[in-house]
């Protein structure tokens, strides 16, 4: 008899990206991932443990200031039943203002929306509107984010930074079990200690914060978390 080895090739993770710049901003087309905010380990923000997904993304300068924008396709978290994958479509937008007063300092503020179970949302691709102003007037039946964080370069490849994202927020609850305090802070440095890189973070994460009463609007993406990648309540 004679066995033959079959070898097989999958090609599971595939990269794009197309991209006009001009004077007018970049805009670009692609599949891939981003990140937001610097860390170690892991964004609280938008992180990159994730498989690639697709997206449109644009990018204007104006002086020091920076305004980006970007629509990316998800996929929900598993609902594959025994006969076929049913995914519903959901979406993710997102936009920053980053300022860079000098080349020591950074900030940025921006939004994310995540929503589904239905088509793109022409009021999502608006890069100079409030998402969550949209998202309110809409019937608050989304999942809204505020977010921002900043960084502070110093002396040699040394780097001081910040991050916070806040979803639902109650100040009277503050110290309390509340789902109302969905927040989650991160801070850091790295410094360089002649040939050695010495880093340190702190990140902690309320219970609950990336979820939402829709389950198509979970912080996520095909059962991978987009925000910190050990999830909540840390």
């Amino acid at each position: 008899m004679l066995f033959r080895s079959r070898t097989e090739v999958y090609v599971d993770r595939v990269r794009a990206r197309i991209q006009y710049a001009s004077e007018l901003g970049r805009y670009a087309v692609g599949r891939g991932k981003y990140e937001i905010g610097s860390n170690i380990g892991g964004s609280i923000i938008l992180s990159n443990v994730s498989n690639d997904y697709g997206y449109f993304s644009a990018n204007w300068e104006i002086g020091d200031f920076t305004v980006k924008f970007l629509h990316a396709t998800l996929i929900p978290d598993s609902t594959e039943t025994d006969m076929e994958k049913d995914f519903a479509d959901k979406y993710l937008a997102t936009h920053i203002i980053q300022w860079d007063p000098s080349p020591a300092w950074m900030f940025f503020v921006g939004e994310h929306v995540v929503y589904g179970n239905r088509s793109i949302d022409a009021s999502y691709l608006l890069p100079h509107t409030f998402l969550r102003i949209t998202e309110h007037n809409q019937g608050d039946r989304d999942n809204m984010f505020i977010f921002a964080g900043g960084e502070l370069r110093y002396g040699k490849a040394n780097t001081l930074y910040g991050n916070v994202i806040v979803d639902e927020f109650s100040s009277s609850d503050l110290g309390t079990d509340s789902w109302m305090n969905k927040y989650a802070i991160q801070v850091g440095n790295a410094l360089q200690l002649g040939k050695s890189r010495i880093c340190a973070e702190f990140t902690a994460v309320r219970p609950w914060m990336y979820t939402h009463r829709f389950m198509i609007d979970k912080f996520s993406y095909n059962d991978a978390p987009l925000g910190f990648p050990l999830g909540s309540n840390l």
